[in-house]
């Protein structure tokens, strides 16, 4: 289902596999040659899961209000383990990506982090906040069957991931203290009210004329809060 398929964590099944494709550093090689076919663009087996970053570029290139941007383009439901709020990316009748026009997408330049990655995946392990990146075994692209070789360090510089890693670091912090306490949670107890705060935290209580980490330690502080008034819950970050 696709609740199942938005885990924001991921099961230690997922995790053995993709550290059997882990690139262990910034010049790890792999071989691929995108064929701007957009097939990753259309129909996808799963959908595109959203970090906090990514709506915040998402917003601005589309320069609209985050709000806006994600009434217009996402969707959101919890996460199957963390009973965290997840969005991800809306598909149209016909399955291709809602950002997708005429063929090429409207936010190439600040496209998510899995869209810039791919065929490479990558997680957080939050026990030490350190970033891992791999090879994604479900990648199923003809832009794998070539002799073109990449390394994790010139892709990542491609797409400007590089620069964004500091807004990437401080959003896990923020949400690895979310899912520490919800994914403690029964989902049935995780009420509208608190998923509006969470998707607040986490998504919308953003200025894209900001910079965005320090927005993320402002929300930490309303977020935790609101948890011990309201819900009498301790978040740590």
């Amino acid at each position: 289902s696709l609740h199942d398929a938005l885990p924001i964590c991921y099961s230690e099944k997922d995790m053995e596999r993709f550290r059997r494709n882990e690139l262990a550093s910034q010049d790890s090689t792999f071989c691929f040659e995108c064929r701007m076919c957009g097939a990753c663009c259309r129909k996808r087996s799963e959908p595109v899961v959203l970090t906090g970053p990514d709506v915040f570029r998402v917003a601005r290139a589309l320069a609209v209000p985050i709000g806006e941007a994600v009434t217009r383009n996402m969707e959101y439901c919890l996460g199957a383990q963390s009973h965290a709020p997840v969005l991800y990316l809306s598909e149209r009748p016909d399955g291709s990506c809602r950002l997708l026009r005429n063929g090429k997408c409207t936010v190439q330049a600040d496209k998510p982090a899995v869209c810039a990655l791919y065929p490479l995946g990558r997680y957080t392990d939050v026990r030490d906040g350190s970033v891992h990146y791999f090879v994604n075994p479900g990648a199923a692209c003809a832009g794998m069957d070539t002799e073109e070789t990449r390394t994790l360090g010139d892709w990542m510089r491609e797409f400007l991931l590089d620069e964004t890693e500091r807004d990437m670091e401080a959003w896990t912090s923020l949400a690895a203290g979310v899912v520490r306490v919800t994914s403690r949670m029964a989902e049935k107890d995780i009420s509208r009210e608190m998923q509006a705060a969470l998707l607040n935290a986490l998504y919308l209580n953003y200025d894209t004329a900001r910079p965005y980490a320090e927005q993320v330690e402002e929300n930490k502080a309303v977020v935790r809060k609101e948890f011990r008034e309201r819900w009498h819950k301790n978040i740590k970050f």
